[in-house]
This record gives C-alpha cells, sequence and structure tokens, in this order.
C-alpha cells in the first residue's frame, strides 16, 4: 500500500522537494518492506535446497529489471509520466498485495499436508541483540555496506551512460534489461553454489563478478562492450540479492533471520543510498562515471577480503 501509494503522490509532485519526499517517505518505505518478509520465509521454509528455493523466489526481480524499463518507457510515451506513475502504482501494488495474502510464515503456519521443515528444537539461532554483539554480524555489514554501496548506481545511471556516450536513451533502456536477463541467469547459477559450497563461497564468487563488471564500464565504452559490462553487473547484482538471506539464515539460524536480516539490510543500503548520489556527483565534477566504476571494482575488493576473514560465531 505504501509503495503504490507513493507512486500516486509522486505523480503529483510539482517541485523539487515533492520529489524527494515522496520517493524517500512512501516508495522508499515500500520498496524496502518486500524483500526481507519474502526472503525470510523462504529461508524459515527451506533446509538442504534453500539456495535454489531462493534464487526462483528472486528471479520475479529479475522479470521486472528485463520487462519494466521497456514498459515503463512506453507508459511515459503513451500516457506522460504523471499518469504512468499512477498506473504503474495501481496495477502492480494491487497485484503485489494479492500475493501477499498467500504468504505464511513457516510450515507451521501452512495448509495441512504442505511440505516444509520448521527449524529444529537443537538448531543454534541468535537474537538480534545477541548478534550484535558478534564480530561476524559486522564483517557482514561490512561487506554489503562496501558491496552495495555502489551496486545500485547503475541502475539509477545506465540510462543516462549510454545517452552520455552518444546512444540513443533505448540503448540505455536495453543496458538495463541486459543486466536483468542476465540475473535471471545468475540466480539460479548462484543458488546451484549455495547449495553445493556453502553462502561464503557464493558471496566471495558475487564479489568477484560486481568487480569485473565495474572494470569493464569504463574501459571499453563501444556499446556491444557495455552490454558485456551490463551482464556481469546483471549477474553479481542478482547474486548478491539472492545469498543475503541464506548468509544471514546460515550464520545466526533461522529462528530470528527477519530481525537480523532486516537490521543489517537498513545498515548495509544506507551506502546505496550513498552511491548513487556519489556517482552522480562525481560524473558531474569529473565528466564522467569512470571515478565511480573504478571505486566500486576496489570497494568490492575490499568487501572479498572482508568475506575472506569471516569466521562463524560461537555462543
Amino acid at each position: 500500500m505504501l509503495l503504490a501509494g507513493g507512486f500516486v503522490v509522486l505523480s503529483q509532485a510539482t517541485e523539487y522537494w515533492h520529489l524527494f519526499l515522496s520517493m524517500s517517505l512512501f516508495v522508499g518505505l515500500g520498496m524496502s518492506t518486500p524483500y526481507i518478509p519474502t526472503s525470510a520465509t523462504i529461508v524459515r521454509w527451506f533446509v538442504e535446497k534453500r539456495g535454489r528455493a531462493l534464487a526462483i523466489v528472486s528471479m520475479g526481480s529479475g522479470l521486472a529489471i528485463v520487462f519494466m524499463p521497456p514498459v515503463a518507457l512506453e507508459l511515459i510515451d503513451w500516457l506522460g509520466w504523471r499518469d504512468a506513475l499512477i498506473a504503474m502504482g495501481l496495477v502492480c501494488g494491487g497485484a503485489m498485495a494479492l500475493c501477499a495474502l498467500g504468504i505464511r510464515r513457516d510450515p507451521g503456519e501452512a495448509p495441512a499436508g504442505a511440505v516444509g521443515v520448521l527449524p529444529p528444537d537443537d538448531e543454534i539461532s541468535w537474537t538480534l541483540p545477541e548478534a550484535r554483539r558478534t564480530a561476524a554480524f559486522w564483517t557482514m555489514c561490512a561487506i554489503y555496506f562496501l558491496s552495495w554501496g555502489m551496486m545500485f548506481f547503475p541502475y539509477a545511471h545506465l540510462v543516462a551512460i549510454g545517452v552520455d556516450m552518444g546512444y540513443a536513451r533505448t540503448d540505455g533502456v536495453g543496458l538495463l534489461s541486459a543486466a536483468g536477463i542476465a540475473g535471471l541467469i545468475g540466480r539460479p547459477a548462484i543458488g546451484w553454489l549455495l547449495d553445493r559450497a556453502g553462502p561464503k563461497s557464493g558471496v566471495l564468487a558475487m564479489l568477484a563478478v560486481q568487480a569485473a563488471a565495474f572494470v569493464i564500464f569504463p574501459q571499453w565504452q563501444s556499446l556491444p562492450m557495455l552490454y558485456v559490462a551490463s551482464v556481469f553487473f546483471g549477474i553479481g547484482a542478482s547474486a548478491g540479492g539472492t545469498i543475503y538471506p541464506a548468509f544471514v539464515g546460515d550464520t545466526f539460524g533461522r529462528a530470528h533471520v527477519g530481525a537480523i536480516a532486516g537490521f543489517a539490510f537498513a545498515f548495509t543500503c544506507s551506502a546505496g543510498s550513498l552511491g548513487v548520489f556519489a556517482a552522480g556527483w562525481l560524473r558531474d565534477h569529473t565528466g564522467s562515471y569512470d571515478a565511480a566504476f573504478w571505486g566500486g571494482a576496489l570497494a568490492n575488493v575490499i568487501a572479498m577480503g572482508f568475506a575472506l576473514a569471516l569466521k562463524p560465531p560461537r555462543k
């Protein structure tokens, strides 16, 4: 409801501060709520094939990245940006509300005959206050703070990046869709790796792919190479979101995964907003996005060091 209402409020903006307020207060709050409840629910339902289950569920966002930018572009050209926002808010927000009616927290709340595994009585689970007192929790936060600090800026700036290089706006939208298509490939792959090798190996793979994407972007700026970089970026970004809840559940148990993941997510995603702003500031003051891309590559390399140093906590 917050997300749908936020889009409607956003459509009525007439001043810059209206845009800022509606995006942060309504749309931002609305966007923050679906990810943690759905991913925490999957972690509580699945054990042996948790990575595969998370990958399948997260493919919804990958499909959105593929199809919604072109749809949004067509709606804006057809209806204007104000009516396009209202249409997307009401249709997509209504569909999300209907889907939410079918969510069950764990197998204990499911209808008879549903297949799932409740957390066993002897599973070691940490509460949020307990988790916050461990080095592992803050190391995990550091990994995602560094990685997500620059991960979101290509989503916000890819269209502008393409236009800056002399390409059409539709080419920039195509780069976004390419990242989404790559995410549809990357999610099942990282889900398979999670089930086989564990979340830590998955995190290292995700960080390496993201670093490679950020290195490619400033090196080769022909349109085909931008698509290659977008593919790498899409794989790494989608893997990061897929791994995150499994990483938390594997480290701190499933009983309080929602609270722990939500607190850490709020802390680490603050870096994402700073990264989007920093990338725009760097572009305005240097004339290109190169410094932002190199900064993203360096941040992911440092995050790999934290991931290698991470040790499971002990009660």
